[in-house]
């Protein structure tokens, strides 16, 4: 709300992850500090965007990453409202024209990914309003006093460098899930 302070405190740790140098695991905690009984109400269940990311337009070809080094094409109008896919690897890339990619990997996503681009052109500017975006879905009930915490990753590289990549993270942390902490309705997914 305008000028008004949020009661949570939002924190996120990055790091490269162990023996792959072009990923990043990105560990994110949301902390609600609501009073009880305020004009928000009862926890309830909303879509939570783990994470929302925005890449420049030029970044225009959009895969979900199928495993064993398979791409499916992703299109969708210009949004929003975004497209909604479900990848089967919990992974999606976005591709330059000269292959160059940027991918992400979110195994606690529960619900659809939102995707698509926005605006018209193709523009390398990171401020320009042409882009690129995805938003993996999960379904929380954030309460008064609860603590939400998710991880994710990123890659860089061309397709024939992330596939193996995201085969790998895969293995290792497909049963990833995010936690849900706190008092009364909070704690229930």
């Amino acid at each position: 709300m305008p000028n008004e302070e949020a009661s949570a405190i939002m924190r996120q740790w990055t790091a490269i992850e162990k023996e792959m140098p072009n990923v990043l695991v990105v560990r994110c905690e949301f902390v609600s500090q609501r009073n009880e009984g305020d004009r928000w109400g009862p926890a309830l269940p909303r879509h939570q965007e783990i994470p929302a990311c925005y890449f420049t337009r030029n970044f225009g070809s959009t895969k979900s990453y199928l495993g064993d080094g398979q791409w499916r094409d992703e299109m969708h109008p210009p949004g929003p409202p975004w497209g909604k896919t479900h990848p089967p690897k919990k992974s999606m890339a976005f591709f330059s024209a000269n292959g160059q990619g940027i991918a992400i990997f979110s195994p606690s996503a529960t619900m659809h990914w939102n995707f698509g681009r926005h605006g018209n052109g193709t523009s390398d500017d990171p401020v320009a309003g042409p882009c690129m975006h995805v938003a993996p879905l999960d379904n929380v009930a954030l309460g008064e006093k609860s603590t939400y915490r998710f991880r994710y990753w990123l890659l860089v590289g061309d397709a024939s460098t992330l596939a193996p990549r995201l085969d790998e993270l895969w293995n290792q942390y497909s049963t990833d899930k995010a936690e849900l902490v706190g008092r009364g309705e909070a704690a229930v997914r």
